[in-house]
C-alpha cells in the first residue's frame, strides 16, 4: 500500500453555533461550547487513513490536556504518530463560528504548530506523496518540500491559510490544491476578473504539475498543461458544518490516488467524502469512512 506523509497543524477545535455573526461591539448567544479534535495537517491525515490510506504524522502538541487528547484522537483514527513531538506550553487552538447555513469562520492561535521540527531525510524513506498546508512555520514546509521532491516523493501543497508561494517552489509541485480565495491570493486578481478554468491555467503556469481548484458547491475543476476536468458537487440537503469540508476533500483525493484510482475517480470520491462530511458537526469527528463514501455513492 502507498504511503503518505503529512506535515502541518494539529489543533483543538473550540466551536460555537450561532444564528448569524455578531456585528462589531455586539453580542449575541450561541450553543454550548463544543471541543473538537482538528488543524488541517490532522483532519487530512485523519481523512486519509480514515478513506483507506496508510499515513503518517508531523507535528506538535503541547504537554497539556488537549495535547492528550489530540495524540489520542490520531491514534484512533490509526495515524502513525511516531513524528508528532510534544513541547512546553498549549497545544495550538482554532476558535470557530458556525452560522445556521454551516458557513464558518476561523481564528487560529498557533501555540505547539511554532515549534514543528524539520523533516529528516529518513522519515521520508518508503513515502510515496508529502502532504503540506500553511498553518505551520513555512520554513519548515517549504524544506519538506524540497526534500521531498530530491527523493522523488509526489508533493501535495494546500496553502491555506492563503500565502504567497515562492516562485521557485512550484516545479517542485504536483499538485496544487487551492480554494478561490486562496488562488485570488496567490495570483494577485480579483474574483470575478477571471474564469475558473483561467484562474487555474494561470496557477498551472507558475509551475505545479496540476492544480486543483474547489468551488464549494459548484464542485472542483482539476487542471493540467492538457487535460482540464470539472467534477460537480454532489447535493447535499442539509448543511451542518463545512468546516472540514476542505480538508476530507484532500484526504479522500490522496487516498483515492494512493490506491490506484484514475484521477477522475479519485475527484469523484473526494467529492463525497466532502459531502457527507458537511452534512455532520465538526471536523474530524465529521469525517466519513471509506465504506460510508461508497455507501453515499450508491445512493446517488
Amino acid at each position: 500500500m502507498a504511503k503518505v506523509m503529512v506535515v502541518g497543524s494539529i489543533n483543538s477545535d473550540l466551536v460555537v453555533q450561532v444564528e448569524r455573526y455578531p456585528h462589531a461591539g455586539e453580542t449575541l448567544n450561541g450553543s454550548e461550547l463544543a471541543w473538537f479534535p482538528g488543524g488541517k495537517g490532522a483532519n487530512q491525515a485523519v481523512a486519509a487513513s480514515r478513506l483507506g490510506a496508510k499515513v503518517t504524522m508531523v507535528g506538535a502538541v503541547g504537554r497539556d490536556f488537549y495535547g492528550d487528547e489530540l495524540i489520542h484522537s490520531l491514534q484512533l483514527n490509526l495515524v502513525d504518530i511516531s513524528y508528532v513531538k510534544r513541547t512546553s506550553g498549549a497545544s495550538g487552538a482554532a476558535i470557530i463560528t458556525v452560522e445556521q447555513n454551516g458557513e464558518n469562520r476561523i481564528i487560529l492561535s498557533q501555540g505547539a504548530n511554532k515549534y514543528v521540527t524539520l523533516v529528516n531525510p529518513e522519515e521520508l524513506d518508503g513515502i510515496d506523496w508529502l502532504v503540506v498546508q500553511n498553518e505551520i512555520p513555512w520554513s519548515v514546509t517549504e524544506a519538506a518540500i524540497k526534500l521531498a521532491h530530491e527523493r522523488g516523493v509526489k508533493v501535495l501543497v494546500n496553502p491555506a491559510p492563503a500565502a504567497f508561494i515562492p516562485h521557485n517552489l512550484y516545479p517542485l509541485v504536483d499538485v496544487l490544491v487551492v480554494n478561490e480565495v486562496e488562488a485570488m491570493e496567490i495570483i494577485g486578481a480579483k474574483a470575478d476578473e477571471l474564469s475558473e478554468e483561467d484562474t487555474a491555467r494561470k496557477l498551472v503556469s507558475l509551475g505545479a504539475k496540476a492544480v486543483l481548484l474547489t468551488l464549494g458547491a459548484r464542485g472542483s475543476l482539476y487542471v493540467t498543461q492538457d487535460k482540464v476536468l470539472r467534477i460537480p458537487a454532489y447535493p447535499v440537503k442539509n448543511i451542518v458544518d463545512t468546516t472540514a469540508a476542505g480538508d476530507t476533500f484532500i484526504g479522500g483525493f490522496i487516498a483515492g490516488v494512493t490506491a490506484g484510482k484514475a484521477i477522475e475517480e479519485a475527484l469523484q470520491f473526494a467529492t463525497a467524502a466532502s459531502a457527507v462530511a458537511i452534512s455532520r458537526l465538526g471536523a474530524q469527528v465529521s469525517i466519513p469512512t471509506k465504506g460510508e463514501v461508497e455507501a453515499f455513492i450508491q445512493k446517488q
